[in-house]
């Protein structure tokens, strides 16, 4: 890893990691309030070879969509090769819950041209130029990327933890209440089911997979949202569960000391993720990207220590940031306040708990 880039662009995330081999990975292309941002941002500037979606909320790849809106002509797409994403642990309602998560996504983005394919891999076919292949991960998997090697310590494989097995079993409950009021959600569920979108998500083999698609194939119709609509009551109450229960199972990962990511993950499972990184000596890092954009914290994280904490955060989540984070970081910073932020990473010398960086010019 050489250098760590996190772009303001609201409350969202279209991070960028360069790696000393020269690869170029991005974590999420999605804002709440600008997707064009993350796209321009993102996608654009860091023309990713490889994708890793921390989780499965639609405004963490509606950026995206961006490129399929503007423009069709081949030279304008991506060459994503590898993408990434958080293997849903197995427990008895999985299928159903992920089924309920991707028609919600659908339901909240909204299209004008009536089309299904919403999901995030058909999104990355129809926006890249060549087929590329997918993994799912769990914790314990291990990646090789560029020279960089990410170990991946959440989502569990198999879930029995009660407690967030309880928020999914509501999660879905309300989901159904909201299909019974909403004929376009019920609809959206139905296609899903006989769609067969949904099987690279509830795969089990940890093997690389090609997903052809059909990103090269002409289509009569693009996927265009619409502008931001209002969505019927039970329907935001069902999304608003929805995405806790997603927020649960985000990807976290971290590479050697240089860099720590916890997605969107809630107070329980952060204190999940420190003890690993406890038990396996890693307590001391570089770059570390907060979670949910640095509103959800947990005490124990104060056994970690880390050079920079950088929260990607925008006005509406400003006012719930975890101060605590300073507790942590000999510096925090703030899309918000500073804008674009690119840290280089080369090389971490520690001394007691205060982290001494050796610092290059990132070219």
């Amino acid at each position: 890893m050489i250098t760590v880039y996190v772009p303001d662009i609201g409350d969202g995330l279209a991070a960028g990691i360069r790696t000393l081999a020269g690869c170029a990975i991005q974590i999420d292309c999605g804002s709440q309030q600008h997707p064009e941002k993350a796209f321009h941002k993102g996608l654009r500037r860091i023309n990713p070879d490889v994708f890793f979606l921390s989780h499965f909320h639609v405004d963490h790849y509606n950026g995206l969509f961006e490129l399929d809106r503007f423009s069709s002509h081949p030279s304008t797409k991506t060459s994503i090769e590898e993408v990434y994403f958080p293997r849903v642990p197995k427990f008895s309602q999985r299928d159903s819950f992920l089924k309920c998560m991707f028609a919600m996504n659908r339901r909240v983005m909204g299209d004008i041209t009536g089309s299904i394919e919403a999901d995030f891999l058909s999104i990355i076919s129809q926006i890249n130029r060549r087929s590329f292949f997918y993994r799912s991960l769990s914790a314990g998997d291990k990646v090789q990327v560029g020279g960089s090697e990410m170990e991946v310590l959440w989502p569990p494989r198999f879930l029995d933890d009660e407690h967030l097995l309880k928020v999914i079993r509501k999660a879905v409950s309300d989901f159904e209440a909201a299909m019974a009021e909403d004929e376009t959600l019920r609809h959206i569920y139905e296609e899903l089911g006989v769609s067969g979108q949904m099987r690279p998500y509830t795969e089990d083999d940890n093997e690389r997979m090609e997903f052809s698609g059909n990103g090269n194939e002409s289509r009569e119709t693009r996927l265009i949202p619409r502008e931001k609509q209002e969505l019927p009551e039970a329907v935001e109450k069902a999304n608003a569960s929805l995405r806790g229960a997603a927020n649960r199972l985000s990807l976290a990962f971290h590479e050697d000391n240089k860099f720590l990511f916890m997605g969107d993950l809630e107070s329980r499972e952060i204190k999940q993720v420190v003890a690993e990184l406890l038990k396996r000596k890693r307590n001391n890092f570089c770059v570390f990207i907060t979670p949910h954009h640095g509103t959800h914290w947990h005490q124990d994280l104060c056994s970690l220590n880390t050079w920079s904490a950088i929260s990607s955060v925008g006005d509406r989540l400003f006012k719930h940031l975890s101060p605590e984070f300073k507790t942590m970081a000999a510096q925090c910073l703030y899309t918000h306040l500073s804008g674009d932020i690119e840290i280089p990473v080369l090389s971490q010398r520690w001394y007691g708990h205060k982290p001494m960086l050796e610092w290059n010019t990132f070219l």
